[in-house]
């Protein structure tokens, strides 16, 4: 039984995932395991993940989702501590070692994160970090405490994954899982941030589709709303987050030629905001976009 297990989950990455197992294997802190859930990758992945041999244990699973995916690997684990490593992210080699030597230290702290520093599609480090607390977002103080979660930078004790309930597997596509489960993680743990660069975070041209963020905005939405709408801090903070998310959803309807329906959702988040006093930027742009449809119709 390794200490810390390594989970990581797989769709389609052939290009970066090897480059992530390997920086992994490179950590000073050796006791760990390294689990890789394939969620049902089409492309040559599993085949670049299968040459590692058993330095990396490989499970496949039909296509799921991430959160499914996520859950997979960490019932799968045995470690105390769970790390986890997103597949086109490269982590620093002291990065275990420090988090681990804290959980030890401080039985009191539940979850340790660091910063991460940007680094570019063909692997040079970026001059822009990602600070691991920040205070002054709204987000993280409201949920957070003031700190930026990024997956990758995150290890936690295998217990207190537990208490969260795991990822929500109603997220069937990625994106925003992490946000959701976030929030929850949040409400039972205790974090130590270590305010140094030691997970890379990769940042290229992929990005999720429109329509997968917008299905899993709402359902996001929908979840936090159930969990804590009755916290009246928490619920004016999401009541601003469905203003943002009327006027997207608007925007991007008319754009696709569903010009009523969007106008409809545009109206939707002015009366919200009008109403709640929520909103900030987004009531004019709301108005922005509401007069453009009907100028210049679904080109915004």
């Amino acid at each position: 039984m390794a200490k810390v297990s390594v989970v990581m989950t797989l769709y389609n990455c052939e290009q970066f995932i090897g480059e992530a197992i390997e920086s992994a294997l490179a950590q000073t802190y050796t006791d760990r395991e390294i689990i890789v859930i394939d969620d049902g990758s089409t492309d040559g992945s599993a085949f670049v993940v299968k040459k590692f041999g058993n330095a990396a244990r490989y499970v496949y699973q039909p296509n799921g989702g991430v959160a499914q995916a996520t859950n997979k690997g960490v019932a799968l684990s045995s470690g105390s501590y769970v790390a986890f490593l997103e597949n086109d992210d490269v982590w620093l080699p002291q990065k275990l070692e420090r988090q681990v030597a804290i959980l030890e230290e401080k039985p009191e702290i539940d979850a340790v994160t660091c910063d991460l520093r940007y680094f570019s599609e063909k692997s040079q480090p970026l001059d822009e970090i990602i600070p691991g607390y920040c205070p002054e977002d709204p987000y993280s103080r409201l949920f957070l405490d003031g700190f930026n979660f990024m997956l990758s930078a995150l290890m936690l004790r295998r217990s207190v994954f537990d208490a969260t309930g795991g990822f929500d597997e109603g997220f069937k596509a990625a994106g925003l899982q992490d946000v959701e489960w976030y929030a929850r993680l949040m409400q039972v743990a205790r974090v130590h941030w270590i305010s140094e660069p030691l997970t890379l975070f990769r940042r290229h041209g992929i990005r999720i589709a429109s329509d997968v963020m917008m299905h899993n905005t709402q359902y996001m939405l929908d979840r936090l709303w159930e969990r804590f709408g009755a916290d009246p801090k928490k619920r004016r903070y999401l009541l601003g987050r469905q203003v943002s998310f009327l006027s997207d959803l608007g925007k991007y309807k008319i754009e696709r030629g569903l010009v009523q329906e969007g106008r409809q959702d545009l109206k939707r988040a002015l009366r919200l905001a009008v109403t709640e006093r929520v909103g900030g930027k987004m009531v004019p742009r709301s108005v922005t976009r509401l007069v453009r449809s009907f100028i210049n119709g679904s080109k915004l």
